[in-house]
């Protein structure tokens, strides 16, 4: 009835499920690739997810990171996830997850790629539950500062940053015809500057 009723008003009835459990760290098992050089290349952009939804979601952490993930394959991987189980617990002010305790920490110093002053600054800077498995790497390389996740309040999308100011050729041209017949233009500069844009 309903379906008939929406296509009469030219619309199509669609269906959608979404899970309603949260994202388990577990998720992150098999969000790594080996490169060519044969190091172990995780993909940043499904764990800063999964860290954005903690975040902003901190009564998610127990939930999210009490249960050990099934082994990676990769040593790095299985420190990372444990390293940032730790962090988020103790971030959360919460007991860690006893599975952690299982993971043993790498044989080898993992260290972010860059330049020799930019690989000091890791070590200086990483957090000290993944110091101690061994990886290297500043917070701000995974957690996001929470401040900057705010909802934008003209856009109320989570993480967007604020709308950018026109830029001055945007502007020149939006209200200049042309530099000797400008109109609506309030300063001279503006209309001066709209001979080198062009």
């Amino acid at each position: 009835m309903l379906e008939r009723l929406l296509l009469s008003a030219g619309c199509e009835l669609q269906l959608t499920g979404r899970s309603l459990r949260s994202p388990q760290l577990g998720d992150l098992t098999q969000a790594w690739a080996t490169d060519p050089s044969g190091q172990d290349r995780p993909e940043w952009t499904h764990i800063r997810g999964f860290l954005d939804y903690l975040t902003l979601n901190p009564d998610a952490v127990a939930p999210s990171t009490a249960q050990m993930p099934e082994p990676s394959g990769s040593d790095f991987m299985d420190n990372l996830m444990a390293g940032i189980a730790e962090k988020a617990c103790d971030d959360a002010g919460i007991a860690r997850p006893s599975w952690t305790r299982h993971v043993p920490p790498l044989t080898h110093r993992w260290a972010s790629p860059g330049t020799p002053r930019m690989r000091q600054r890791a070590m200086e800077l990483t957090p000290p539950q993944l110091a101690s498995r061994g990886i290297n790497m500043t917070a701000d390389s995974l957690w996001r500062n929470p401040l900057r996740m705010v909802a934008n309040t003209d856009s109320h999308l989570v993480g967007s940053s604020p709308p950018r100011a026109p830029s001055l050729r945007t502007l020149s041209r939006s209200l200049v015809v042309s530099p000797s017949k400008a109109t609506h233009v309030d300063s001279p500069s503006v209309a001066q500057s709209t001979k080198y844009l062009s």
